[in-house]
């Protein structure tokens, strides 16, 4: 049977190989039928192999671009150092907004084996000094008020 035909398609083809394996209509037979399914199965592997190139190439471009990227942001640096001693080329360079390098998500295995990328974790905030850490730091007189 064909995977990549619908449910309904799939039971007319059943019905073709077993009530009506034996009738014929104008171009129009269980054979036929068959033949039809399996270029659909044919066009969607084609699909899948064409969906891992798109994908490779993304990754590919997608590498490419990072390291040109880096490589413009060491050409920005050394140029900016360069041009200390002259102001217009400095403004221009100083006038440049190279994107920041994207942070890579981290990938973690799945008990299945597959990997899976998750974003990368937020920094938590540290939370203000309370009063007695200030008292145990030594700073009394800025971190005790009297209240009466």
């Amino acid at each position: 049977m064909s995977s990549h035909v619908s449910p309904p398609l799939q039971a007319l083809l059943e019905l073709f190989e077993a009530e009506l394996e034996k009738v014929k209509f104008p171009s129009v037979d269980g054979d036929a039928l068959q033949q039809a399914a399996e270029k659909v199965d044919e066009a969607a592997a084609e699909v899948a192999r064409a969906e891992e190139a798109l994908e490779a190439a993304r990754v590919q471009r997608s590498e490419a671009d990072e390291a040109l990227l880096g490589l413009a942001q060491r050409a920005l640096a050394y140029a900016k150092v360069y041009a200390e001693d002259q102001p217009d080329l400095a403004a221009k360079l100083d006038a440049l907004a190279l994107p920041r390098s994207p942070r890579k998500p981290r990938i973690e295995a799945k008990p299945d084996g597959e990997t899976a990328a998750t974003p990368p974790r937020r920094r938590r905030r540290t939370a203000e000094p309370t009063a007695n850490a200030l008292l145990f730091d030594g700073d009394v007189a800025g971190a005790v008020t009297r209240v009466e």
